[in-house]
């Protein structure tokens, strides 16, 4: 558990380097935890007696990991199932973690709004330890798209961003990103760097085999959206009859 609430702090230095300051009373993680997700991420810091927020963007991806490794120890050990937690990190480096045990009312097992492993269950039933074609766990492929849509936005003033990924004869992916904001929906306004944009076509590419050789017929395309704490919903789209 120290290694994991050590990797946390690493995380949170590195992105906010301004926690080190004297005047910084705490910093504040919290989240509820799901079966292979995270949501309701909320972070803060509390300088001279004023909340301010941190917005942990992409980031929330190796929190996510970081969070549910302290659940699964919890129960490796013979703990409850723990359904949220806060983590606090004092000046000089102390920290505490609060744990929630109490279930949210509104959760179903069944919700669609997934991440991780968890998309096997929209993907025809994969086993959630079953590799996808291309070496890649639905995971992997899930969270290269994620953050290639990250990429592709500012670093803030967007609620909803996504990709619609369009699938062309010869092993080609079109991929068109748009962001909403008050304005409205537009194009989004940055262009993900080819690392990124090879691996969440990697990514797609795993998933519309998986699709395929469960269902028997090949999807048109997907589209994949977050919102900027991180939550992720895929959509994905057959020819008509």
């Amino acid at each position: 558990m120290k290694e994991i609430a050590e990797k946390i702090i690493e995380l949170i230095k590195g992105a906010f380097p301004e926690v080190l300051d004297s005047k910084i009373i705490v910093t504040k993680l919290k989240c509820r935890i799901f079966s292979n997700f995270i949501s309701s991420v909320e972070s803060i810091k509390i300088c001279d007696g004023v909340v301010e927020d941190l917005p942990v963007g992409r980031m929330v991806f190796k929190l996510e990991e970081l969070f549910l490794r302290i659940r699964d120890c919890i129960m490796n050990e013979g703990g409850c199932r723990i359904w949220g937690l806060t983590f606090t990190l004092y000046p000089g480096g102390k920290y505490e973690i609060e744990y929630d045990y109490n279930k949210p009312a509104d959760y179903e097992d069944t919700e669609d709004t997934i991440s991780g492993d968890e998309i096997n269950q929209s993907l025809g039933g994969l086993l959630a330890t079953e590799p996808l074609p291309m070496q890649m766990t639905a995971e992997q492929a899930y969270q290269a798209i994620g953050q290639c849509v990250f990429q592709a936005q500012d670093e803030a003033g967007w609620h909803l961003a996504g990709v619609d990924l369009t699938y062309q004869p010869g092993r080609q992916v079109r991929m068109h990103f748009w962001q909403e904001t008050a304005a409205g929906k537009q194009r989004a306004p940055k262009v993900p760097d080819h690392a990124a944009m090879v691996a969440a076509a990697d990514g797609a590419y795993a998933l519309y085999d998986s699709l395929t050789s469960q269902g028997g017929v090949a999807p048109d395309g997907l589209s994949f959206t977050l919102t900027p704490e991180g939550r992720m919903k895929l959509d994905y789209r057959y020819p008509d009859a």
